[in-house]
């Protein structure tokens, strides 16, 4: 017995007529007939009466009609929930984040639309540390990873700069320089600085020292923070001073007094990484959205 079996049996059974059901099905009424007497064989009984002018159901026939109305049904759901998942409208998405990333509004625009075109999907967040995330991502635990600063080869994903970020000076509010409206890094110098960790943000951390080392100084670090919010906390409280992606303004800490930077410093670039094999439609569906917001932003 296969799924034709129960479809044609159905088919007799709604339409009581052996040619009208053929017409249905789209077949020669000889091979319909063939196939009902298969299927009567091999459950051992007759599945209809046959009339002069057509057939009705036997007590088996209305019994397994049933049944197989329902096996079909769930074949057809099945069916249609595969066709959704081979789609990217159905089925879940991983998406892992760096803490820094977090505040930039273009993260928070892009989950929310992707939300709403794709409700269907269960969309999980996992938040960690860059070498994590890439390493979730490539072993799989992840699908994606939004992350801070730029990205090296890394075997087995591919890479995308979705937002190009500038720098901004984080002071105590009670700092002389805090009432200015932007400031040259090199009259940081001779500052306590706060610093994102190397093991947090590899690539943020490098670009922060290389701004710092081209505006003439190397950065005295009194203390390494694994995110930019309690970093910035830290700098509310007095105990340095620090350079922060310039989406971290929508913290407006008390305490904190954000500052542009003037000169042309390297940016901190959000990144998208993914499998570069990635064959899943509803990761596939992230990245194409994503690009096409990263083009317009």
């Amino acid at each position: 017995m296969d799924i034709r079996h129960l479809r044609y049996f159905t088919a007799v059974a709604e339409e009581l007529h052996f040619t009208r059901a053929a017409e249905r099905l789209g077949i020669r009424q000889p091979p319909l007939s063939q196939q009902i007497q298969q299927l009567e064989r091999e459950i051992g009984s007759p599945l209809f009466h046959r009339l002069s002018r057509g057939v009705e159901l036997t007590a088996v026939g209305a019994s397994f009609l049933e049944d197989a109305r329902a096996i079909l049904a769930q074949i057809d759901r099945a069916l249609a929930n595969a066709r959704q998942v081979a789609r990217g409208e159905k089925g879940r998405l991983r998406l892992g984040l760096s803490m820094s990333v977090t505040a930039h509004p273009w993260i928070a625009r892009l989950i929310r639309d992707y939300r709403a075109r794709n409700p269907g999907v269960q969309l999980t967040l996992e938040m960690n540390d860059f070498g994590q995330l890439t390493d979730a991502v490539r072993d799989n635990t992840l699908d994606v990873a939004l992350l801070r600063g730029r990205t090296a080869e890394i075997p087995g994903l591919s890479s995308y700069t979705v937002v190009e970020e500038k720098l901004m000076a984080a002071l105590p509010a009670g700092h002389p320089l805090a009432e200015r409206d932007a400031i040259d890094l090199a009259d940081l110098a001779d500052e306590d600085f706060l610093m994102i960790s190397r093991t947090a943000g590899p690539n943020v951390h490098d670009i922060i020292i290389a701004a710092c080392r081209e505006a003439g100084f190397s950065p005295r670090i009194v203390q390494e923070v694994p995110a930019f919010p309690p970093l910035l906390n830290l700098v509310g409280a007095g105990l340095g001073v620090a350079v922060a992606p310039d989406s971290l303004r929508t913290m407006r800490l008390e305490n904190v007094r954000l500052l542009d930077l003037t000169g042309g410093y390297d940016k901190a670039p959000i990144v998208l990484v993914y499998r570069a094999a990635e064959g899943a439609a509803a990761v596939r569906n992230l990245v194409a959205q994503a690009r096409r917001a990263a083009a317009t932003a």
